[in-house]
């Protein structure tokens, strides 16, 4: 108790309640969780596929994740209840978010789950679930997404972006409501 502070490799994090249990490896982190993971990006962890500097160099961002309780355990580390992570570019807010690292601690894959919003600038994605292989660049949004912009709407079943190609595309069926430019 008494707002603990911690460091896991390199990430740090502060709670109200911290938990250790020895026999098992696990962290366990309750109230007010706050930590910052260090990520190696050339582009945003976020919605990347809609940014303009596409020959953006790897630099090291510090990603941001809040919730109420948060668990790490073989290498997954858990956040849940009023999830936001964010980082310089966007944030992804999430009921459940679930980082899943390599053995040097390198963020591998990240699941968003329940209310999904990922925010980028002037870009909003709203679904479900997303689940980004930061290994291949792919992230898939699913749960009726939609993505907002601000000229247009795109409702689909399933949206899929490409990072390295820097490309956003629905998966059929989909529409697209473009709003009154004036």
């Amino acid at each position: 108790p008494s707002n603990p502070t911690w460091r896991l490799k390199e990430n740090t994090g502060t709670a109200e309640l911290l938990v250790f249990n020895p026999r098992t490896r696990e962290v366990r982190a309750l109230q007010k969780v706050h930590m910052e993971i260090p990520v190696a990006s050339a582009t945003n962890l976020l919605l990347g596929a809609t940014s303009t500097n596409r020959a953006a160099p790897a630099v090291t961002n510090i990603l941001v994740v809040t919730a109420d309780y948060f668990t790490n355990k073989e290498n997954t580390a858990t956040f849940a209840g009023n999830v936001r992570a964010s980082e310089p570019r966007g944030q992804i807010d999430a009921n459940k978010i679930e980082l899943h690292m390599n053995s040097t601690n390198r963020v591998q894959r990240v699941i968003a789950e329940g209310d999904v919003i990922i925010t980028e600038l002037k870009t909003q994605a709203i679904g479900q679930r997303a689940d980004y292989n930061v290994v291949t660049g792919i992230i898939r949004l699913t749960g009726t997404p939609r993505v907002l912009s601000e000229d247009s709407e795109t409702i689909a079943k399933e949206f899929v972006v490409d990072l390295v190609k820097h490309q956003r595309q629905p998966i059929a069926p989909f529409q697209i409501k473009i709003r009154n430019l004036k």
